[in-house]
């Protein structure tokens, strides 16, 4: 059991945690919690780290999904743990995980539609999916009931007419006091927090807010099989793409 966070193995996975051009050089991406180390394929686990009280609740648990697996597991001392969790409140297991090579259009042809949360935060690819503000979405705040993180996500749909992926909308409950100076924080931006609208909400004199809808002219591009928003919406085009839109059967409003 390891039960200093100077050891070599704890530095290296503190420096994983913080570092892309680490994980990238390693090909490996972090996931914390029992729901993550479940679906993670077998075959692209590297490494397992669980917290000794964890263990010793949920070995007969871990031992299950590792059987057939070469990957023994490593224990962590609960302080250890504790200074290498990526969140708030610990999930107890730890994994690292052989990276993908995958892009989102690729995801979205497959599924047909996808739901992305935690936009702003690094996806399981090790990876943003957008570089979302620290200071808008709250994309940090953990889930008790799934311990996972984000209170924003963006709809994503396959569009056959254009070959691509469609964003639908784009929705969130903006950050609160707590989230946004984690969030400030853990993008280094803390010098944010004197300006006019982050102090005001530091202190606590404006209202906490939600945003996000479904994008009308989107999804009746969609419904109605049209390429330009253009045939589902009055507005001004050039002429020289109304032109191009003749050519290929696209007639504009």
């Amino acid at each position: 059991m390891i039960t200093s966070t100077s050891n070599a193995r704890i530095k290296r996975l503190v420096n994983l945690k913080k570092k892309r051009k680490l994980r990238d050089e390693e090909g490996v991406f972090l996931v914390e919690g029992i729901r993550m180390f479940r679906e993670v394929p077998k075959d692209r686990l590297v490494e397992v780290y669980a917290s000794e009280e964890f263990w010793n609740r949920e070995r007969k648990a871990v031992e299950q999904v590792l059987a057939g697996t070469k990957v023994q597991p490593e224990i962590l001392a609960d302080f250890v743990f504790e200074y290498v969790s990526d969140t708030k409140t610990p999930q107890g297991i730890l994994c690292l995980v052989r990276q993908k090579q995958y892009s989102i259009t690729e995801i979205v042809k497959e599924k047909g539609a996808v739901f992305i949360m935690q936009i702003g935060k690094m996806l399981a690819s090790g990876e943003p999916h957008d570089g979302r503000a620290p200071d808008y979405d709250d994309w940090s705040t953990i889930d008790p009931k799934t311990g996972l993180a984000g209170l924003n996500g963006d709809l994503l749909v396959w569009n056959d007419v254009l070959d691509r992926a469609m964003e639908l909308s784009s929705m969130g409950i903006r950050v609160n006091k707590e989230a946004m100076l984690k969030q400030l924080e853990l993008t280094g931006k803390e010098d944010r927090e004197k300006l006019y609208f982050h102090r005001r909400l530091l202190e606590g004199s404006l209202p906490l807010s939600i945003g996000g809808g479904i994008g009308q002219s989107r999804l009746c591009m969609l419904l109605l099989d049209r390429a330009h928003v253009g045939e589902v919406q009055a507005s001004l085009w050039p002429e020289e793409m109304r032109q191009t839109c003749r050519e290929h059967d696209i007639i504009l409003l």
